[in-house]
């Protein structure tokens, strides 16, 4: 029983641990959607940066040429800081769906340690119960015991009253 016991409660611990990773790992997974969120926000402002039409330069000193230079550095810029976005975002949708996967394999260990919990309860409660009859039926025994004695001595100094007031 104390065995049983102590399997209870180790898995009680087990199962409190798994609880307490659980909840970091869904609070790491809503701070990678918020991560995420701000880097879509960030993604749609560079798009549409890069989507508005250049201003022109107005200087005397800048020609078309340079002008188009200039566009396309820019357009070079916003497109290569979307492709870094994009790769960033991408790290996250898989750290985030790693954390799911983490997060299904944490709930089915703790599905798991649960059942088994709620199994060696009912074992420990059997357990007890037939502890408890066992106890009841030596107690039962004892005091019939201990009757048949009270009853035999009272049998006994009865004869010897009887056996003195013969005398």
């Amino acid at each position: 029983v104390e065995a049983e016991a102590a399997k209870v409660s180790f898995l009680t611990t087990a199962n409190e641990k798994l609880q307490q990773e659980l909840t970091a790992t869904e609070a790491a997974n809503e701070d990678l959607k918020k991560q995420n969120v701000q880097q879509e926000k960030l993604l749609e402002e560079l798009r549409a940066k890069a989507e508005a039409p250049t201003p022109t330069i107005a200087t005397p000193t800048l020609g078309e040429d340079v002008q188009s230079m200039v566009r396309a550095e820019v357009e070079a810029a916003v497109s290569q800081r979307a492709k870094l976005h994009d790769a960033e975002k991408k790290q996250y949708e898989d750290a985030l769906q790693e954390l799911r996967s983490s997060n299904d394999t944490y709930r089915s260990k703790i599905s798991t340690l649960t059942d088994k919990n709620t199994e060696l309860e009912v074992k420990l409660k059997k357990y007890i119960d037939e502890l408890a009859s066992e106890t009841n039926k030596f107690a039962d025994a004892l005091a019939s015991q201990i009757t048949s004695y009270a009853t035999a001595k009272e049998v006994e100094a009865l004869q010897n009253e009887v056996k003195l007031k013969d005398e």
